[in-house]
């Protein structure tokens, strides 16, 4: 288990996401996210899977919150499931299975659709990082979903109501 938090420079974007590519493929990445925040200790947080207020990411939809924290209480699955989805999103053999990488590349959901060694796949969801801090790209996230379908874990099951309590939608 590993995680990076860099200052975000846009001037260096392509720079530092060829970077981060070129760590997973020497790390034998199984699965990986890069979202932005707004302070290093909020992206820590979000890397750590410690994230435990929404207070001042107004941004964030409470789906977006949940799939964060069920991020870390599924670790064992996460190479074949995903939790969700963020701006970047790495892919496993075990997510790849069940998925087709032309496939999301034609469906125009993605900005990014890349294959980087024979197991691993690197997905973004718009070209600017800095659309991760906006409500609107809630909408780029449920298109992305839809198409990652497959290999998204069940919330419910994750988080089952408690006995007698009704389930919202």
């Amino acid at each position: 288990m590993a995680y990076l938090v860099l200052p975000m420079v846009r001037r260096r974007l392509a720079d530092v996401l060829d970077g981060i590519q070129d760590l997973a493929r020497l790390l034998h990445t199984e699965a990986g996210f890069i979202a932005i925040d707004t302070s290093f200790e909020r992206a820590e947080e979000v890397a750590l899977g410690a994230m435990r207020r929404t207070r001042g990411r107004e941004w964030l939809s409470m789906q977006r919150y949940r799939k964060r924290q069920l991020r870390e209480q599924v670790q064992e699955r996460i190479t074949t499931e995903l939790a969700g989805v963020e701006w970047g999103t790495f892919l496993d053999r075990g997510h790849l299975t069940r998925l087709d990488l032309e496939d999301l590349r034609q469906s125009g959901m993605f900005a990014r659709v890349e294959r980087l060694t024979p197991r691993l796949a690197y997905l973004q969801v718009t070209r600017n990082p800095m659309d991760d801090l906006t409500e609107r790209f809630e909408r780029n996230l449920i298109a992305a979903r839809r198409a990652l379908s497959p290999v998204l874990m069940d919330q419910a099951v994750a988080f089952p109501a408690a006995p007698g309590a009704s389930r919202g939608v």
